[in-house]
């Protein structure tokens, strides 16, 4: 009864049916700000849009503030209990639609925009006059992501409350962790919220602001991007072990360039458009990139030599077998090979007479195999330490 006393009392109060705002006054009679205590309760990161930059979540919202004239007097109280005040309870919950809201509203809010308009929640009004209206939802707030470190990448949100109408209102921000009871966690964390104060400088008034640190999950884009990348450059530089008689090494790295195709439908669906910075996963893309192009030149020159190592290899033998040779075409074959090993000759002995040994002559000189041993040790030297500072700044 004592409840129900107390609920009527406050239904039929004229402060109520006419929504009649707070309005605080300091002890010379002149109206102050009215202080609400916002205080926000972090649930689970639900989405993280990275090309939309936006962020959702799951949280509660609970605004709390004084209306004097709602507070009860000792005679209200015998009143109500009959002289008996532990009957009082310790508030009473009306429907908040019937009640003077502030209205407040999320700056960087995509959806839900306005927190407290058209809330179908109780409202607590307790006896000294405290009001306090609770709310969860969803809500999607847009952060600037930085993707420098994607995807082994951490981002400070920020959303910030403000007051739509003008009023003289001053919001105190608190915070209240639900996610390590309730959080449901999935590719995201939240490893910190924290909650201050920022000042407008224009309105000259502060504005309470919450910040929401997250932190992706990289055990998937290790295994299914990082990793695979890194194999394929040192699968490139084994194209230097494989047999220039087995295969075919130009086709092999081909292929391998084709396989790098698929890391770019990652980035298409999460990289944002206005990257401000390369992030070092491109990096690492573009250099297995640069290298695969590099090591294919590297490979064609090798494939060169080797053809032109082979041709003497026949001429010498060709030479050697021309006196068994009778039949009238391969006499002639012979002959034109003659020539063009005569022409080889001479050439030759033009590079033996230069007093300089120049790069052309020194790679001339040099062996198939002893060329592809020095570009397998140089490029895994390049490939390594190339890796380890994109990981490193990376990580």
């Amino acid at each position: 009864m004592a409840y129900y006393h107390w609920r009527n009392w406050l239904l039929n109060h004229k402060t109520i049916l006419q929504k009649v705002p707070p309005m605080p006054m300091d002890l010379s009679g002149n109206f102050v700000r009215l202080k609400v205590d916002v205080i926000f309760y972090s649930i689970s990161v639900l989405n993280v849009d990275e090309s939309q930059q936006t962020v959702t979540m799951s949280g509660g919202f609970q605004f709390q503030w004084n209306h004097g004239s709602l507070a009860l007097t000792e005679e209200l109280i015998e009143d109500f209990t009959g002289g008996n005040s532990t009957l009082l309870s310790s508030y009473v919950s009306v429907p908040s639609q019937l009640l003077w809201l502030p209205h407040v509203a999320m700056v960087e809010g995509v959806s839900s925009v306005d927190i407290l308009r058209d809330v179908s929640a109780e409202a607590s009004i307790y006896a000294n006059g405290n009001i306090s209206v609770f709310r969860i939802s969803v809500f999607t707030f847009t952060c600037q992501l930085s993707m420098t470190h994607y995807p082994f990448d951490s981002h400070p949100c920020p959303f910030t409350i403000v007051d739509t109408e003008g009023m003289m209102i001053e919001m105190l921000p608190f915070y209240v962790d639900y996610n390590e009871a309730f959080g449901v966690e999935g590719e995201w964390v939240i490893t910190n919220v924290t909650a201050n104060t920022v000042l407008h400088v224009n309105l000259q008034q502060t504005f309470p602001q919450f910040v929401i640190y997250l932190r992706r999950k990289t055990t998937y884009y290790s295994v299914m991007m990082v990793m695979p990348m890194v194999l394929t450059s040192y699968l490139n530089v084994l194209v230097f072990l494989l047999p220039l008689e087995v295969g075919d090494k130009a086709s092999y790295l081909v292929t391998l360039t084709m396989s790098l195709s698929v890391f770019t439908s990652f980035f298409n669906t999460d990289m944002p458009r206005g990257l401000d910075s390369l992030p070092w996963i491109f990096n690492l893309l573009l250099f297995v990139y640069a290298e695969v192009f590099l090591i294919l030149l590297t490979t064609l020159l090798i494939l060169r030599r080797y053809q032109h190592e082979k041709q003497q290899d026949t001429c010498v033998s060709s030479s050697e077998g021309n006196i068994n040779r009778v039949s009238p075409t391969q006499t002639v074959f012979d002959e034109n090979e003659g020539e063009t090993c005569g022409s080889r000759k001479e050439l030759k002995k033009e590079d033996e007479r230069r007093p300089k040994m120049t790069a052309k002559t020194f790679i001339r000189k040099m062996t198939v195999a002893r060329l592809e041993a020095i570009s397998f040790v140089i490029a895994f030297t390049v490939n390594t330490v190339g890796l380890g500072v994109i990981l490193s700044n990376l990580v």
